[in-house]
């Protein structure tokens, strides 16, 4: 379309001998906002995200000041400036902004090219990526509009390991450092390199697991003790997309709702009767319990489930002291639903792991509904 605009653009200009001048100009400026119309709707994306894409309509959870999650098969992290994406990164090799290991099967520059450069255009140019004291930290794609970190910036060649590829806007200043230090030899190296790379040559992209969260499930008693709760079921519930995070967030509004209803009929029936209330409020809370004892078999069907569909939930037990380790959780949020016995209560517990730092333990002391339940069982 580009081409196009340039051929119309040029025969607007051979009619304008013949023609008022300011209808040529006229012409000519209808012309040249078009053809920076269908650049710009070409500028380079990533999958359905964008640049000056609303931040309401990212597949990914968003805080303050970024986004950052799972999107497909990548972990990404979006800027954003007035609420909308201004940087879109993928990041192969690093940590997440609260400082959780990202591990990835070895990217390399020429299957990243291939990758993002090359969904875009087939002549990529390239230069160097320099920060603000001029050292070269990776190269950019000033045609594309893509930053490539490199984990080895000093001399980058095809097989050079990437760390991180960010798409951001043409007029960055990494770009204009890219224009002037732009060879055509580099530059043809690194195509090549990656033209002669297959989509399955490409490395799978999955997210490395974190190391085991390990936790404990236990309640404070009256005199201020903790009592651990034996042989507890323990769930993750991922939350790092709009959908499950969605779920997540019903699952705590379900909650608190039976929590507070349950706390609302005991005022009322100690006043109307304060001989049978409490065993009327216990009655209905072991009902409760027992409903959503019974929704937890849906958590077990879901964390043993293996397809490529599958929600993601891990599943564990807690020992008998309470403790518990969850393996295989992906960097990202998610929602601790805990089910158990203290005694001869049964309760329910719920946090955010978001809570905790990455190398702190998971502590569940405080549940949402606890109730005498002798008979329950996990």
């Amino acid at each position: 379309m580009k081409r196009k605009g340039v051929f119309a653009l040029r025969m607007v200009k051979a009619n304008c001998q013949n023609r008022r001048l300011l209808l040529c100009a006229a012409s000519i400026s209808a012309l040249v906002f078009l053809a920076s119309v269908a650049h710009l709707s070409a500028q380079a994306s990533f999958g359905s995200l964008s640049l000056g894409m609303p931040v309401v309509n990212v597949p990914v959870p968003c805080l303050v000041t970024y986004c950052e999650g799972l999107y497909k098969s990548d972990w990404v992290r979006l800027g954003f400036v007035k609420g909308r994406i201004d940087t879109i990164e993928v990041i192969y090799d690093g940590k997440t902004l609260d400082g959780r290991s990202i591990g990835w099967a070895p990217v390399t520059l020429a299957q990243a090219i291939n990758r993002h450069s090359l969904s875009y255009t087939q002549n990529p140019k390239f230069g160097d990526a320099l920060d603000q004291t001029g050292k070269r930290y990776g190269v950019a794609d000033f045609v594309s509009g893509i930053v490539y970190s490199l984990k080895y910036p000093e001399h980058p060649t095809g097989d050079s390991p990437v760390t991180d590829v960010m798409y951001t806007e043409a007029d960055a200043p990494v770009f204009a450092d890219a224009k002037s230090s732009t060879s055509a030899a580099s530059t043809l190296q690194l195509v090549l390199a990656a033209r002669h790379l297959s989509e399955t040559s490409i490395m799978p992209r999955i997210i490395g697991t974190i190391d085991p969260r390990v936790g404990i499930v236990e309640a404070e008693l009256v005199n201020g003790d903790l009592k651990p709760s034996r042989f507890a079921k323990v769930y993750a519930i991922p939350a790092d997309t709009p959908v499950c995070l969605k779920n997540t967030e019903g699952i705590k509004s379900a909650l608190a709702s039976i929590a507070q209803t349950l706390d609302d009929t005991q005022k009322k029936l100690e006043k109307l009767s304060p001989d049978h209330g409490q065993a009327i409020v216990e009655n209905l809370c072991a009902t409760s319990l027992s409903i959503i004892r019974t929704q937890t078999l849906q958590l077990d069907k879901a964390a043993n489930d293996t397809s490529s569909n599958s929600p993601g939930i891990i599943a564990s037990s807690a020992d008998e002291m309470g403790e518990f380790a969850l393996k295989g959780m992906n960097p990202g949020p998610y929602v601790i639903f805990a089910i158990g016995k203290v005694g001869l209560n049964s309760a329910v517990w719920i946090v955010d792991s978001g809570s905790f730092n990455s190398d702190q333990k998971l502590k569940l002391t405080k549940p949402v509904i606890s109730c005498y339940d002798p008979t329950f069982q996990p």
